[in-house]
């Protein structure tokens, strides 16, 4: 009976770990951002097609100490935010397109779009 006891403490204090590297990639989101106490994660997950990317979406406190909202990165052994150029073939590692998808017109100005989408964020940013 003590044994069981024992087993059901083990089981229940290792069942609220998390794996190494989404801790891993958690630590590098929040070194990366201005108030790294107030980030906040969601949906963070080790990529099922590459294990070693974990991917999901944080939200941190701008300079005037406001929320910016919920946004994607990814994780390979440093911080991907969406402004960073890896992030597009980063993110296809981690949900590689099947063939048919590949061919898709949907799919490629989708990528040209994102590729548009972070050409607008890094002249906003410099223009601040």
């Amino acid at each position: 009976m003590r044994k069981i006891a024992v087993l059901m403490v083990l089981i229940i204090a290792s069942s609220g770990c998390k794996p190494q590297r989404i801790s891993e990639a958690e630590n590098a989101v929040r070194f990366a951002m201005k108030d790294p106490d107030s980030t906040q994660f969601r949906d963070v997950q080790i990529c099922v097609a590459d294990k070693s990317i974990v991917r999901g979406d944080y939200n941190s406190k701008n300079e005037m100490g406001g929320y910016v909202g919920f946004k994607p990165f990814f994780y390979d052994g440093q911080f991907i935010s969406l402004e960073d150029e890896k992030f597009t073939p980063v993110m296809n590692k981690c949900y590689p397109p099947t063939k048919d998808q590949s061919d898709d017109p949907v799919v490629r100005d989708a990528d040209s779009a994102l590729s548009d989408l972070r050409e607008v964020i890094q002249a906003a940013s410099a223009a601040k």
